[in-house]
Formats: C-alpha cells, structure tokens, sequence
C-alpha cells in the first residue's frame, strides 16, 4: 500500500481524512503543474501515485503474513463491490467506496497487526537487518522521515530525492533484506 501526502496541503487533508489511511494526491495546476505531476500504475492490489517531492507512507509485508486464502476472499468481496455497481450501470457509492477502503487499508492493517505467519522480524538480528537497509541510503537517496519494523510487516515514512524513484527503492529494500534475513535463518525461498 501506498499513500501519498501532498506537503503543501498536508494539515488541511491529513485533518478532513482522520478517520482514514490515505487518499488520492491531489493535482498541483501551477505553473510547475508539469515538473510535480502525478504518475499513476497499478500495483497488486490498488493504484499506486507517485509525485516528485512528495512524502510516501509505505507498508510492506512478509510473503505469509497474509495467507492466500484471505487475500483471494478480500478480492472476491472486492471484485464483488464493483461488478454490482457496474451491472446497475453506475459508479461505486460514497459508501461502497468507503468499504472498498476499508478492505485493502484497515482491514490489511489490522490483519497484519495480529501477527499472522512466521513473524521472522521478530527476531532482533532479522530486525536489525530490515532496520539498517532501511537507513543505507538515507540522505543520499532519500529523506527517511519515520520506520517501524513490526514481527510480520514493516512500515516506512519516506521521501525519495529527485532521480530515485519509490518502486526501486523498495525493490532495493525488500530484496537485500530479503536476501540477507533468509542468510541469517539458512534458509532459501519467499520471505
């Protein structure tokens, strides 16, 4: 999950969203419209807006913390919210939106939250790696504004410097992490 925080507007929005995770950036139409536009892709499960010089909030996870079975019913009860609105031949309600958030950001949290799967980060050496990857870079590629490394999930507040873009630097980070924790438990596959 990614949520993107526009610094120029950011008491007003975080105050209006309160009882949220996050929301769509919104568009800066000024005269550097076009050097701050908003770049939209699709990630697994829900888009994700990247913006130069914005502030990121990040949550990654370990490859089990969130059983198969659980994320193919959350996107079946997703798939299901959408295709009703579409055979009434409408957009998704006020509500229906809400539950659609819901779903893939509380929902997500709090599963995560209650420490499902293996919990390797629980162990303070496999925290300690997560932990000194996330700083490796800081000052050098980005801002590293806050992290917190939980027994099944990480959560990182990040701002990305102009030329490095926020999908490698979370590759760069999951990977080696990944690679360096499956070291230290001598074991091979997903983390």
């Amino acid at each position: 999950m990614t949520i993107i925080f526009d610094p120029t507007r950011k008491k007003r929005r975080i105050a209006e969203h309160r009882s949220g995770t996050g929301f769509q950036p919104v568009e800066d139409h000024g005269q550097d419209a076009h050097a701050t536009s908003i770049r939209k892709r699709q990630g697994a499960y829900l888009p994700h807006w990247n913006r130069n010089h914005s502030i990121y909030s990040v949550t990654f996870r370990l490859t089990d913390s969130l059983p198969r079975s659980v994320v193919e019913a959350w996107i079946t009860e997703r798939e299901n919210i959408v295709q009703a609105a579409k055979q009434m031949n409408r957009s998704l309600s006020e509500d229906e939106e809400q539950r659609l958030q819901h779903l893939f950001s509380e929902r997500v949290d709090k599963y995560l939250d209650a420490g499902h799967g293996t919990c390797w980060l629980n162990q303070e050496k496999n925290a300690q790696i997560v932990a000194d990857v996330l700083r490796q870079f800081d000052g050098r590629r980005y801002h590293l504004i806050a992290w917190c490394v939980m027994p099944n999930h990480v959560h990182v507040v990040v701002q990305p410097f102009p030329g490095f873009e926020l999908p490698n630097i979370l590759h760069s980070w999951k990977s080696f992490s990944a690679n360096q924790v499956n070291k230290a438990l001598q074991r091979k596959g997903e983390l």
